[in-house]
């Protein structure tokens, strides 16, 4: 497990959390807290106040005091809300495959976090530092790679996330593949009791795919990286020419990935000087994947910077 960077520790709940402090979270590189500013836990317990409200009234709220998706119209008793959250929670425990990563599990229930604590899904305060405490400690549900209905939100391996805070289910901890009970037992942890609608808080959401699709975006800004700079070295063994890269060559479209790879490009080149080979006449162009590299390597450039805003 890597060492924390005990003086870079993420809040939830004080502003935006960036792609730089989820992956650090991911890779256990950062702790994080829940903020405690009393501006946050208004805001989070006047959400709650209009669902504890909507029950006591005796308003039909989807999910809480109705069945799911074509069950909607079916009502359920106040005394039975408790049971619908836990069976939907067991009910989608149905994912198959290989567990997905640890890097991307837990960037997966950081952005749940994030969702949740931004004050309009109804969850309590105690589950957000629920969940805190839970990641903090280093405890990964053991969330099967296939089984997400998608856009409906990931409800399959959410649901894994949310069965180990409820001490069900099996979680990776110390290197051993454990029982989310005795995972929460070694801690002090007591298995949570979730409240009306959390359930369903927890698992309707798109946050598996967010999390996966930040790990893969760091991951690529590697490889774009790693591209760019074979790239130079192999301009000197091709007996390439530098003034492919040129900036007015570079830069006279209006594609900001292209001009970052160019750029990049010509420091690279700029410090191991210019080689002899370049200056000679005899070949004017260089094969494609040389000399347009910048307008190759501007495509995942462009997506990069679109993905990650």
């Amino acid at each position: 497990m890597r060492r924390k960077n005990k003086s870079n520790t993420v809040i939830i709940g004080q502003g935006d959390v960036t792609l730089d402090q989820i992956i650090e979270v991911a890779q256990n590189r950062a702790s994080f807290e829940v903020s405690d500013l009393p501006e946050f836990i208004a805001r989070m317990e006047a959400s709650r106040s209009v669902l504890t409200c909507a029950i006591k009234r005796g308003v039909s709220v989807y999910g809480v005091t109705t069945g799911y998706d074509a069950a909607c119209g079916n009502r359920v008793g106040t005394d039975e809300i408790e049971a619908l959250g836990n069976n939907l929670v067991a009910y989608h425990g149905c994912g198959v495959d290989k567990p997905l990563g640890i890097e991307e599990t837990r960037a997966a229930m950081l952005c749940r976090l994030i969702c949740l604590a931004r004050g309009l899904s109804g969850v309590t305060v105690d589950l957000l530092r629920h969940l805190a405490q839970f990641l903090n400690a280093g405890i990964t549900p053991l969330v099967p790679s296939l089984g997400s209905v998608g856009a409906s939100g990931d409800l399959t391996p959410l649901s894994y996330i949310a069965a180990c805070l409820s001490g069900k289910r099996d979680v990776l901890f110390g290197g051993e593949i454990l029982p989310a009970a005795v995972a929460l037992e070694r801690i002090g942890m007591q298995p949570y009791r979730f409240a009306p609608k959390e359930p369903l808080g927890l698992m309707n959401g798109t946050s598996v795919m967010t999390g996966i699709a930040v790990i893969a975006v760091q991951r690529s800004k590697k490889l774009l990286n790693a591209a760019i700079a074979a790239t130079a070295p192999a301009v000197h063994a091709l007996e390439g020419h530098v003034e492919h890269f040129h900036a007015v060559l570079v830069d006279a479209k209006l594609h900001f990935g292209q001009k970052q790879a160019g750029e990049r490009l010509r420091a690279i080149l700029a410090s191991a000087g210019i080689p002899q080979e370049s200056i000679h006449h005899e070949h004017l162009q260089d094969p494609y994947s040389i000399r347009c590299a910048p307008q190759i390597l501007r495509v995942v450039a462009d997506a990069l910077n679109w993905i990650e805003a």
